[in-house]
């Protein structure tokens, strides 16, 4: 799909590729919805919204999944800068602490 071809096109030119997967369940995402769009879909004035009436396919081998229903914002973004230091993304960039 999508995915693949994107993560191709950045192997393809050697650029590193990074697929985040927040994992957060439907019934967490409804509870955080500052726009009431889950209220729009359950009174059928929106159509078509991912994990509710359009499919959600799970990335199969994300580099990195973030639970951010069990995790601080701070936790999270610890998380990702930390791999991404470790990767050599980071360099040249203040050093965490």
């Amino acid at each position: 799909g999508d995915r693949d071809a994107v993560r191709k096109r950045h192997e393809d030119q050697g650029i590193p590729y990074y697929e985040i997967f927040l994992d957060v369940p439907v019934e967490e995402l409804k509870k955080r919805d500052p726009k009431g769009q889950y209220a729009r879909v359950e009174s059928g004035e929106l159509k078509h919204f991912t994990c509710i009436d359009d499919p959600y396919e799970e990335p199969l081998d994300p580099e990195i999944t973030l639970k951010t229903h069990e995790l601080t914002i701070d936790e999270s973004a610890d998380q990702l800068f930390r791999m991404l230091e470790r990767d050599g993304i980071l360099d040249g960039a203040p050093k965490l602490t």
